[in-house]
């Protein structure tokens, strides 16, 4: 049995937060270009048992100033899957005796997201989630590298992301006392009853080989 797996942590725009439009999409991690998990330009669908639905995604590959792999068709999808930002999207293709599975599984975590808008400035998704939360921000204790630290979120400033940006977007540093983040991806957990400061990847690809004589 080859198993194939990609994890896609979808961003904001990604899942629409702030956009009107229908016809979004997932832009794919590079390796996919030497992996069979999605077969390009062609309409497949992968099977979700939580919502008992198949899902329809068709991958294609873009070259106009370079290239770009995206998973399109996601609007339909995230109108009858609940998907959030920061959410894990795990898809697979499972091939065993000849037949081939599609699966996709959506992991939910109750979860801030810190997305790096410039040097040592973040912008926040679902900072309302986080403990004692206001506007200028926050500070609590987590657990950050196997370590209990003190989380500190500092408003720093609002700015227009873009010069035609009709709202200006909140920004803010995040410290943890030793450390002063600056450019990575952010996830903090609060499922459990201290929260969980993690850099991640936004895509992460696996294969498993399993002998099931």
């Amino acid at each position: 049995m080859r198993v194939l797996e990609y994890i896609h942590r979808p961003n904001k725009t990604e899942v629409g937060v702030g956009t009107n439009t229908n016809d979004s999409y997932l832009k794919l991690a590079p390796a996919i270009e030497t992996s069979p998990i999605f077969t390009m330009n062609t309409e497949e669908f992968f099977y979700n048992a939580e919502y008992h639905r198949n899902c329809l995604f068709k991958a294609v590959k873009y070259t106009s100033g370079g290239k770009e792999y995206r998973l399109t068709k996601l609007g339909a999808v995230k109108s009858s899957i609940k998907i959030e930002c920061g959410d894990e999207m795990i898809f697979r293709r499972i091939e065993t005796g000849g037949e081939t599975i599609k699966q996709l599984d959506v992991i939910h975590y109750n979860k801030t997201m810190a997305y790096s808008s410039s040097k040592g400035k973040y912008t926040l998704v679902y900072p309302e989630r986080l403990p004692n939360w206001n506007v200028e921000g926050t500070s609590f204790y987590a657990i950050f590298k196997g370590k209990q630290c003190e989380i500190v979120i500092s408003f720093l400033e609002n700015r227009q992301k873009r010069s035609d940006s009709p709202d200006e977007t909140a920004l803010y540093s995040i410290t943890t006392g030793e450390n002063i983040f600056n450019g990575s991806t952010l996830y903090i957990n609060l499922e459990g009853s201290l929260p969980i400061l993690e850099e991640k990847s936004k895509w992460q690809l696996n294969e498993f080989k399993i002998d099931t004589k």
